[in-house]
């Protein structure tokens, strides 16, 4: 069964096949929310901090696998929750060093260096 892809998926798609398209994407990835997974044995209502989901750590970067849906996480982490993050507020918990990596292992796959995600924060969108 096939789920339809949502706003965000949408833009992604139109980015990867148009360099017009790539602005539009930053900017609906900014509105959107995101999912990301949860560790395990956390109480459900606390608040949301970084320390509460699984990050990647390899040669001293760090990257934040984060998900355009629950979907996915669902599939991969059968036995995670996922929690749900709108993507301006999970921005400005990122330190300098910490990338983003969009729908990891799967074909909407899209890596978030630190410098996009600067820019971002900023408020400011170079593909314009």
């Amino acid at each position: 069964m096939s789920t339809p892809f949502n706003t965000l998926e949408k833009a992604l798609i139109d980015a990867m096949s148009s360099n017009e398209k790539v602005a539009g994407f930053y900017d609906v990835l900014k509105d959107s929310s995101v999912w990301l997974v949860q560790k395990q044995g956390l109480q459900k209502n606390s608040p949301f901090s970084l320390d509460h989901v699984h990050i990647m750590e390899k040669k001293q970067k760090k990257l934040l696998p984060v998900f355009s849906s629950e979907f996915p996480i669902r599939k991969m982490f059968q036995k995670n929750t996922a929690v749900q993050v709108p993507f301006r507020e999970l921005l400005q918990m990122l330190d300098d060093q910490t990338g983003i990596i969009l729908n990891p292992d799967t074909p909407l796959s899209k890596l978030l260096i630190p410098q996009e995600l600067g820019m971002m924060k900023s408020g400011q969108n170079y593909f314009k």
